[in-house]
């Protein structure tokens, strides 16, 4: 801990010794701000005497030093060349077993590892530390906790829901016939077949080229301005058509225009099958009716859970409106480096450059504070509303989850398991965010739902 090592640890295991019952210290506090405090502790010198008359004994019994017999070089040779590192251990032992019992004297709850200010070990003389700790904030949970108002949200599943469904099963089920008809040009509706190269500044790019790719006419599935330059193509026919990049395009292209040479190769159109019992019986299902129930029970599944997703964000905001508590400096600092390492690895998944990978870091950290901070002032206060309503998380209920994302990401349980020990050392960021949902979940289940005023 203080930058040198100690023999002891290179020496083979010793029998266990026994401690005393209970150390004896005085202990000071001093806040600094509402989320760091100082921490004095001294332990008075009678206390540690016991321990470096253990220390050295247990050092006299397994060193080998030049003149002497094992186990009968005398203290004061020991003490003068293994002094230091003694002191480091015997301080490392109690510090240990004292900052643990400071912290609960004064009903704080550090977060991360202390910084120590002064430290002072002596034999024959007190053991004297000061240490600084960032702790959770105490505060009181809000009284709307318990009854916040929400917006009320549809819950019916409309008719035309399950219709436009069944007409994108037709859609997703026709038959696709090229169009015969010679000088026919390509209509809204129908599917053209096109090789397409795509070149910026006359330079091709990533992903800017294709053979036989089938576009719809008019399902808005591609740029806007590459759908309506190839209506009215006629096969063979060559065009070119200038594209401009959206600011959601990947890394690199938001922006940009480059410009497509579409060749027309087939026109194709759909023939849609019968709405009626056979089209039902090809999808796995006993009758029309049979699919329209199916459908309908999956868009309600759906809704619900748009629902809850909708009113958890409703939700946060919230709690992070009624509680303008102090975030503790490491809490802010660990949550900004999640998100930015969430956000480069998106990027990179993009095709961002990885030269450039530092300097959008930088700019992260920049853009993403604000945020990390209301993320991490939103956690304090989920794990309040848990604390104290008892809501806690079984280990089945871990396994389940464990066992969604491992099928979700196509791997076996086990493999995701490993990945969670490899990288956090436990289940502990599945538990967290179980319980983070349980938390959401009784604000949810205690809420006022209003309606929503349209504005005029």
């Amino acid at each position: 801990m203080w930058g040198f090592e100690s023999p002891l640890s290179h020496q083979p295991p010793l029998r266990p010794q026994p401690l005393e019952p209970k150390v004896k210290m005085e202990t000071q506090v001093q806040e600094l701000t509402s989320t760091r405090y100082q921490v004095r502790v001294t332990v008075p010198a009678e206390e540690i005497a016991p321990r470096f008359e253990r220390a050295y004994k247990a050092l006299q019994r397994s060193a080998r030093l030049p003149g002497f017999r094992p186990g009968k070089a005398p203290v004061s040779v020991l003490r003068k060349r293994f002094g230091e590192a003694v002191r480091e251990d015997v301080g490392n032992e109690l510090l240990q077993e004292t900052f643990p019992k400071a912290l609960a004297e004064h009903d704080l709850k550090a977060i991360g590892p202390p910084t120590l200010e002064e430290v002072t070990i002596r034999e024959g003389e007190p053991f004297v530390y000061l240490a600084e700790v960032d702790v959770l904030p105490q505060f009181e949970l809000h009284e709307e906790v318990e009854h916040l108002t929400l917006t009320a949200r549809p819950t019916e599943v409309p008719e035309e829901m399950v219709e436009q469904t069944l007409e994108r099963l037709r859609q997703d089920h026709a038959e696709l016939r090229p169009v015969e008809e010679e000088g026919a040009a390509l209509a809204r509706g129908q599917v053209g077949v096109i090789d397409y190269a795509g070149t910026i500044d006359g330079e091709p790019f990533e992903g800017g080229s294709g053979e036989g790719y089938r576009v719809e006419v008019g399902a808005g599935r591609i740029f806007p301005e590459l759908e309506e330059g190839i209506e009215g193509m006629r096969v063979g026919e060559e065009r070119e058509i200038s594209v401009t990049f959206p600011e959601g395009a990947r890394e690199g292209l938001a922006g940009k225009t480059a410009v497509f040479k579409v060749t027309l190769k087939e026109i194709q159109e759909k023939i849609l099958p019968e709405l009626d019992d056979e089209f039902a019986r090809d999808l796995d299902h006993d009758d029309l009716e049979a699919l329209r129930r199916d459908i309908r029970e999956r868009l309600a599944a759906r809704m619900a859970e748009s629902n809850r997703k909708a009113h958890h964000a409703e939700i946060a905001e919230k709690l992070v409106e009624l509680h303008p508590i102090d975030v503790p400096p490491t809490l802010l600092e660990g949550q900004l480096q999640m998100m930015v390492k969430n956000r480069l690895v998106h990027l990179l998944g993009e095709g961002m450059d990885p030269d450039e990978v530092d300097r959008r870091e930088r700019e992260l950290h920049q853009e993403l504070r604000d945020d990390a901070e209301q993320r991490a002032r939103l956690t304090l206060v989920l794990d309040k509303i848990a604390e104290e309503h008892g809501l806690e998380v079984r280990d089945e209920e871990i396994e389940a989850l464990l066992k969604k994302e491992a099928a979700e990401v196509g791997v076996a349980p086990e493999v995701l398991r490993q990945y969670y020990e490899n990288q956090f050392g436990s289940l502990d960021p599945l538990h967290d965010r179980l319980r983070e949902e349980k938390a959401f979940d009784y604000c949810l289940e205690h809420a006022t739902f209003e309606e929503k005023v349209a504005e005029a």
